[in-house]
């Protein structure tokens, strides 16, 4: 990996880290209520999110490269029964827990154990959902990196 590549992701990293903490995502409570329709003003973090992203993919393409991988490559077709059921997934796993993967790494930056338990929850989830697909399809990615991996697992 470049080391370009390296600092780009420390540096949005430590941003988006940032916000989600200063967006109020962290607070188990406060997401409760965003998910109770008692407090709309969380889900204005995600439609920012959004809007940032389709200008960023826009770029993107009018420049017709990435700045380290190379080529742009956007996904085209329809979403498939696998995505409806995956989303259909996360969204129970978020209201059950009233966390994601993004919140529990905030709640345990904020000296909140609770989102350890997400967290483990979100790390043995992805854990056996690659097992499955291995057993399933093989590597998804072309990535020589994930390739490797794959092979040594």
């Amino acid at each position: 990996m470049k080391p370009g590549v390296r600092a780009s992701a420390v540096v949005v990293g430590f941003a988006f880290g940032f916000l989600v903490s200063a967006g109020g995502l962290g607070d188990v409570d406060r997401v409760r209520e965003a998910l109770l329709l008692q407090d709309l003003s969380l889900y204005l973090v995600p439609v920012s999110a959004l809007a940032v992203a389709a200008v960023g993919v826009a770029l993107l393409r009018r420049r017709g490269r990435t700045r380290y991988a190379g080529p742009l490559v956007l996904p085209s077709g329809r979403p498939a029964a696998r995505h409806v059921y995956g989303a259909s997934l996360f969204g129970v796993g978020v209201a059950v827990s009233a966390s994601s993967p993004a919140l529990s790494i905030a709640m345990v930056s904020g000296g909140q154990a609770y989102g350890l338990v997400v967290l483990a929850g979100v790390l043995v989830g992805l854990r056996l959902r690659g097992r499955v697909e291995q057993q399933l399809v093989g590597p998804v990615s072309t990535e020589p990196e994930a390739l490797t991996h794959w092979r040594r697992t």
